[in-house]
C-alpha cells in the first residue's frame, strides 16, 4: 500500500499522466489527482488533443451521428447532450451541423472546425483548472503547433517545452514533446540525430542531473516502455508467422541522453500500451500508459528524497 507522507519527510511528490488525447473526463480526473494523492506538482505529458470531429447532424425527426462505425439516432436535447458527453469523454469533438453545411465545408472546412474544437476544449480545460495546481505540459508529436499559442494565453497551463522549470525541493524539470519519426508523420517529429541535438540544447544549462527530472514524450529505445505492434507506411500492422509483430518504437537519442546524464527520474508516454517502469543505470524511467478512449486515467505517482525516488505507485481511475 502506498502511504503518503509517512516515514521520512519527502522533498517532492509528482503526479504524472500523459496521452489523454482530448478526453474530457480524463482531464477532470487530473484536476482531482493532487488533492487525492497529496501531490505537490502535476505534470501532463504530450498529446493533449483528440484525433477527430464527430458531426451531429440535424435530421427531420431529431439528430443523428456516425460514431464507431454505427449510425446513432438521438431523441431530444437530453439525448444529444448525453451523446456529446460520451464522445467528449472518449477524446473526440462533437459538433452540431447539417448535411448541407457539412458537404459545403469540404475538407478544408472540416480542418477548420477541428482546429476550432481543439482550441475550445483547451480553453475550457484552462477555465476548469482555475483554483487547482498549475499543470506543466509539453505538447506531444500529435499536437499541432497552434496548441502552443493556446497554452501561451492560458492561466493554468505552463508550457514546459524546452525550458528549465524549477520545482519544489530544488529539483528541475526538463521537457520536450518532440519524438523520433513515426509512420503517421505527425507535426512534431525529428530524425534521431536532430532529436539528440534538441535534447542537448534543452539540457545545456543543467548543473545537477541527480536532481533533474526529464519529461520526454517518447520513451528510450529498447526499454520495455516502447513496445508496440509494428506498423508499415500504409499504417497496417505487420505480421510475422501469422502473428502481429512487436517492435521497439522508442528513441535511441533519448536512451543516449539518459545513459550519459543519469537524471533522478524520467517520464514518458507516446506508446499507450507499454505501461511500466524501467531502469537505465541509476535512472528510473516511467510510462503510465493511456486508456483515454475508455475514460480511464492512467498515471504514476512518484515521491523523491534527495536524488532518489523513495517510492512510486502506478494509478488508474
Amino acid at each position: 500500500m502506498f502511504k503518503l507522507r509517512s516515514g521520512p519527510r519527502l522533498d517532492l511528490t509528482i503526479f504524472f499522466a500523459t496521452d489523454i488525447h482530448g478526453s474530457d473526463v480524463c482531464f477532470r480526473k487530473i484536476l482531482a489527482a493532487p488533492d487525492f494523492y497529496k501531490a505537490d506538482v502535476v505534470v501532463l505529458g504530450g498529446d493533449l488533443t483528440g484525433k477527430m470531429i464527430v458531426p451531429v447532424l440535424k435530421a427531420h425527426d431529431g439528430w443523428e451521428a456516425r460514431y464507431l462505425s454505427s449510425t446513432v439516432h438521438l431523441d431530444g436535447e437530453s439525448g444529444v447532450r448525453a451523446f456529446e458527453k460520451t464522445v467528449s469523454d472518449a477524446g473526440y469533438y462533437p459538433f452540431r451541423t447539417t448535411v448541407e453545411q457539412l458537404n459545403h465545408e469540404g475538407a478544408a472546412g472540416k480542418d477548420h472546425v477541428f482546429k476550432e474544437q481543439v482550441i475550445r476544449r483547451l480553453q475550457m480545460w484552462d477555465e476548469l483548472a482555475t483554483g487547482h495546481l498549475p499543470i506543466y505540459v509539453a505538447p506531444g508529436n500529435d499536437d499541432d503547433m497552434y496548441v502552443d499559442d493556446v497554452l501561451a494565453q492560458s492561466r493554468n497551463f505552463i508550457n514546459a517545452e524546452a525550458v528549465e522549470v524549477e520545482l519544489p525541493g530544488g529539483y528541475r524539470l526538463y521537457s520536450t514533446g518532440w519524438t523520433n519519426r513515426t509512420p503517421w508523420h505527425t507535426p512534431r517529429e525529428l530524425d534521431e540525430p536532430e532529436l539528440l541535438e534538441r535534447l542537448e540544447r534543452i539540457l545545456a544549462g543543467m548543473t545537477d542531473p541527480h536532481k533533474a527530472i526529464f519529461n520526454f514524450h517518447v520513451p528510450p529505445k529498447d526499454s520495455g516502455l516502447d513496445t508496440c505492434f509494428e506498423v508499415n507506411e500504409r499504417l497496417e500492422v505487420v505480421s510475422e508467422l501469422g502473428q502481429p509483430k512487436l517492435t521497439s518504437a522508442g528513441s535511441s537519442a533519448v536512451r543516449d541522453i539518459l545513459t550519459r546524464l543519469q537524471p533522478a527520474a524520467s517520464l514518458h508516454g507516446h506508446i499507450h500500451e507499454s505501461r511500466g517502469m524501467s531502469r537505465i543505470g541509476r535512472t528510473v524511467a516511467f510510462n503510465p500508459g493511456s486508456e483515454y478512449t475508455e475514460g480511464i486515467l492512467r498515471g504514476v505517482l512518484l515521491s523523491l528524497k534527495g536524488d532518489q525516488i523513495e517510492r512510486h505507485q502506478f494509478t488508474s481511475g
